[in-house]
């Protein structure tokens, strides 16, 4: 904990082979509270770090915007989704990889998650958008739910009346 810029409730993933551990902000559920589906746990929520588990030696990075998500995207590389809408692909030392520095626009905050062989990476955001980008970052496809996905029956929503809630 001495290592760490603040305090903050982190989320926890090793690396496919295990030798490496992925610190990253932890998001609480806020079902829709300030019009997000998610929201950072923390204000310090632009810290990345990398733990090697045999030296012990932690790598940081402070990310100019508060992170949404992160996950093992193959390769050694990370996937971090950000709440200034775009997703990040980093190497191995938590530097954005060279094809991509200003990372992938993808129009909201996002929930990141690879493929367990690491070639394909997909990202929900906030605003009700599905992609799939590969490990490079090339979008291979793209839904919006929004579009796509037709309301469900509500029947518990039927012949409800607004009223008084209390005296």
């Amino acid at each position: 904990p001495e290592a760490f810029r603040a305090p903050f409730w982190c989320d926890l993933a090793f690396s496919p082979d295990g030798r490496k551990l992925l610190i990253s902000p932890h998001n609480w559920a806020s079902r829709g509270l300030g019009g997000q589906p998610l929201l950072p746990a923390d204000e310090a929520a632009g810290d990345l770090y990398l733990l090697d588990i045999a030296t012990g030696r932690l790598d940081a990075a402070h990310l100019p915007n508060a992170i949404s998500s992160a996950a093992w995207a193959g390769d050694g590389r990370i996937a971090v989704g950000c709440w200034d809408h775009r997703v990040l692909l980093l190497d191995g030392a938590l530097k954005p990889i060279p094809a991509l520095p200003e990372g992938i626009g993808v129009g909201a905050a996002s929930l990141v998650r690879s493929s367990k062989d690491g070639k394909r990476i997909a990202v929900a955001t906030t605003a009700g958008t599905v992609l799939m980008l590969d490990a490079n970052g090339k979008e291979l496809w793209r839904t919006d739910l929004n579009q796509s996905a037709k309301p469900g029956d509500k029947p518990w929503t039927r012949n409800q009346n607004p009223g008084k809630v209390a005296p």
